[in-house]
């Protein structure tokens, strides 16, 4: 992806974005769009670079865990394309806490053919059901 304010992946880097630690006790969502490149002939004068392998994954992890949960993995056959494709997901009750942070990954990758993208990564936590304004 070229251009664009994006979070754009590429290259041998880490490949993750990690949220601060949000209340999201009473649940709420995740969302974001995602991009993967498309199969492409030559990479000259193009808008976005190939994505031919390693899925993306969403996790979360709360300060009693210590450790990274899986909510969904995005396989790259599903998102590669040339336009970002939206993505919404319910947090896990596991997650429900007033210090989750949530994490997008890619762990397996060819660092010089795999190419994606996020934008307008969001956490829309609910108010507690008894809060009143």
């Amino acid at each position: 992806v070229k251009n664009t304010k994006a979070l754009v992946f590429t290259g041998v880097g880490a490949r993750q974005a990690t949220s601060v630690p949000v209340n999201v006790s009473f649940g709420g969502t995740v969302m974001f769009y995602l991009k993967m490149g498309p199969i492409i002939s030559s990479d000259e004068d193009i808008a976005c670079l190939a994505a031919f392998t390693g899925d993306i994954l969403l996790e979360f992890m709360t300060r009693a865990s210590r450790e990274w949960t899986e909510i969904a993995s995005y396989p790259v056959f599903k998102f590669r394309g040339h336009g970002f494709k939206f993505v919404q997901e319910e947090i896990p009750i596991d997650a429900r806490t007033n210090g989750t942070q949530f994490r997008i990954s890619q762990l397996s990758f060819d660092p010089l053919r795999d190419h994606w993208a996020i934008d307008d990564f969001r956490v829309m936590a609910h108010f507690d059901p008894m809060w009143i304004d």
